[in-house]
């Protein structure tokens, strides 16, 4: 799903988490799939169509779980397999550094 440089996905994320992305990440769109650049740590991510969804979805204003339901009404996938996909991916984009927690609408 991701390809992510210098990075292991393992950070827990709860359902009602909320993640904003980093406003200064370079997105390099082609066939539905995508390449961040992150400017600051000189990184590359790539990622699938799922996970580009995912990365859109970061807008500070979706929490996990919403965005587990976007993943549903979108993609032709299970409750079990969107939860462990969304969380992954969004675990993934926080280790990362790409987004930042949200706490009470503001940056944690």
């Amino acid at each position: 799903m991701i390809s992510t440089v210098g990075s292991q996905v393992g950070v827990p994320v709860d359902g009602a988490d909320r993640f904003v992305r980093r406003g200064d990440v370079d997105v390099h769109e082609l066939d539905g799939e995508a390449v961040l650049y992150d400017l600051v740590l000189n990184t590359t991510c790539r990622l699938n169509g799922t996970a580009y969804f995912v990365w859109q979805c970061c807008d500070g204003k979706m929490s996990v779980d919403d965005i587990c339901a976007a993943i549903l009404s979108r993609f032709d996938v299970g409750g079990a397999v969107a939860r462990r996909d969304v969380r992954m991916a969004v675990s993934a984009f926080w280790e990362s550094g790409l987004v930042e927690r949200m706490d009470d609408g503001v940056v944690a």
